[in-house]
């Protein structure tokens, strides 16, 4: 650990790695890049909506693609690298980002 790299290692600590996430998986730049209300959603390509009808169309896609019949998912933000069960994937992605709506993305049968 040399000192000149301490500002690179704060970085990646404070908003890489997973243990900044809220829940140990994605990493928190993910959270603010979604929230309107987040300065760093202004840096994004195309901004969340204020009125967050955003987050809702991004909820109800994230549903659409959970609901799809799957067993194992590769995940970039795995810290294993190897396939996920689609059980963990899924409680995962809604542990995650089902504050996009208040609601749970894992439809009920």
């Amino acid at each position: 650990k040399k000192p000149e790299h301490a500002v690179q290692r704060t970085f990646l600590r404070l908003a890489l790695h997973p243990s900044a996430s809220p829940n140990g998986w994605l990493p928190v730049y993910r959270f603010a890049a979604m929230d309107p209300l987040s300065p760093f959603s202004s840096f994004t390509l195309c901004r969340p909506a204020d009125d967050g009808s955003t987050c809702k169309r991004m909820a109800d896609s994230l549903r659409s693609v959970l609901a799809l019949p799957f067993k194992r998912v590769l995940c970039v933000h795995s810290p294993h690298n190897v396939a996920l069960p689609a059980d963990d994937f899924k409680a995962a992605m809604d542990a995650s980002w089902q504050w996009l709506d208040g609601q749970s993305l894992l439809r009920m049968a």
